[in-house]
């Protein structure tokens, strides 16, 4: 009549859960990451190029983006790539792995100069998941 034996419910059941672990989430090509001069630049998707640049109208320049180290070695999979020339250029990485990064994600900070304030120095942090 059509019915599974324990065996082969079991075998199907496994099947079901390695396909449900396996599926991940897709990695978009690009992503921007908006900077305010000071602050939480919270958490924001992973993609292959990521473009980390200061919000319009901030009175402040980027001076440098970078990943911190992790128990999961996430910040080794970011590669920055030379730096742009102009006036404020955003800095670029290139995310080498083809899943999301592990644990809670990778963490980066930033560091600013402000253009018009007597404290030069700023800067923030967030994540990339």
């Amino acid at each position: 009549m059509g019915f599974l034996s324990k065996k082969s419910m079991l075998v199907s059941l496994l099947a079901l859960s390695l396909a449900a672990c396996a599926s991940t989430r897709t990695i978009q090509p690009t992503n921007t990451v908006e900077l305010a001069c000071d602050g939480d630049a919270g958490s924001h998707d992973v993609a292959k190029t990521i473009t980390f640049k200061m919000k319009a109208g901030s009175a402040c320049d980027l001076q440098e983006v970078d990943f911190t180290h992790d128990p999961h070695s996430n910040y080794t999979h970011f590669k920055k790539r030379p730096p742009a020339t102009g006036a404020n250029p955003p800095v670029v990485f290139d995310y080498t792995e083809s899943s999301p990064p592990l644990g809670d994600g990778a963490y980066f900070y930033y560091v600013t100069k402000s253009t018009n304030s007597p404290n030069p120095d700023g800067g923030g942090g967030g994540i990339i998941k």
